[in-house]
């Protein structure tokens, strides 16, 4: 999360303001957007909102280092080029610094998870296989080999990765 805001109720968010708070909110700002691979979802041309009600979800991580734990967060707003919107209203107290700095976790590989990269794939019809290919180069990428995680970065070739430390 690398911004954390108080709205006050009737403040929107996103393009054409699609959420208006109904209440004294917290906004979180993740950077990541369409131009990363995070999905539009279809749109409904007479409203200009989602078709679909189904509501998007991240996991941010609450609790200590020693005992990480997830909380979800809802994304609201429309999805931007590079950043999302999340409301962290309801999950703030349980968040370090308010959550500015978070991880956020945007497609989990965790099956159980209500951001599982196939729940947030089939919000737009798409396969969980295209929506992981279509995260491009730009975002950094972790490789766990064991252990230790291996970081590629993107304007390196794959033959020079490098160990994260």
């Amino acid at each position: 999360v690398m911004q954390v805001r108080e709205l006050p109720a009737g403040s929107a968010v996103g393009y054409g303001s699609r959420w208006v708070a109904r209440v004294p909110s917290v906004v979180g700002l993740v950077p990541v957007g369409y131009a990363d691979g995070y999905p539009l979802l279809p749109m409904d041309s007479r409203t200009l909102r989602p078709a679909q009600s189904e509501r998007r979800v991240v996991r941010v991580q609450s609790g200590s280092e020693g005992s990480p734990g997830w909380a979800e967060a809802p994304v609201i707003g429309a999805v931007s080029m590079d950043q999302i919107a999340i409301d962290l209203t309801s999950i703030s107290s349980v968040l370090s610094a308010g959550g500015l700095d978070a991880v956020v976790e945007v497609v989990a590989g965790d099956p159980s998870a209500p951001n599982h990269a196939a729940r947030v794939a089939a919000m737009t019809g798409q396969h969980a296989y295209e929506l992981l290919c279509r995260i491009p180069a730009r975002v950094p990428r972790r490789y766990l080999a064991g252990q230790e995680p291996i970081v590629r970065v993107p304007d390196e070739t794959p033959a020079t990765a490098r160990v994260a430390g």
